[in-house]
């Protein structure tokens, strides 16, 4: 009996051009802020910048009983740290240096200095 053949892909892809993200509603939301770059910097922007003001007015004493004010310290704080990842993420570079190396081997491959 002859050996089964692989099912070729029924989207006609190799693996390497599929899409980074399944078709989940998360991905979705994350292609779709990546397109409007400008949108996605500025709720980060915004965000910071909220979670900058939480953080101190719970550290000057304004939020009264303590335990609140300790509960909206630690959302404020959680909120920088995830706006900080969101404009490094916006900002940072899309290829990187894997992209770049393989461009470069690519072309020395095909031209043949």
């Amino acid at each position: 009996m002859p050996a089964a053949s692989p099912k070729p892909n029924s989207d006609n892809t190799s693996p390497q051009t599929k899409p980074r993200y399944r078709s989940d509603w998360r991905g979705r939301m994350v292609l779709a802020a990546r397109r409007r770059k400008p949108v996605y910097i500025l709720s980060a922007i915004l965000q910071l910048i909220f979670g900058l003001t939480v953080v101190g007015l719970s550290m000057v004493g304004l939020v009264q009983p303590l335990w609140v004010a300790g509960l909206v310290n630690v959302a404020g704080c959680v909120s920088v740290i995830l706006s900080g990842y969101q404009l490094y993420d916006a900002l940072g570079s899309d290829g990187g240096h894997g992209g770049l190396v393989s461009r470069a081997m690519h072309d020395a491959i095909n031209h043949r200095n």
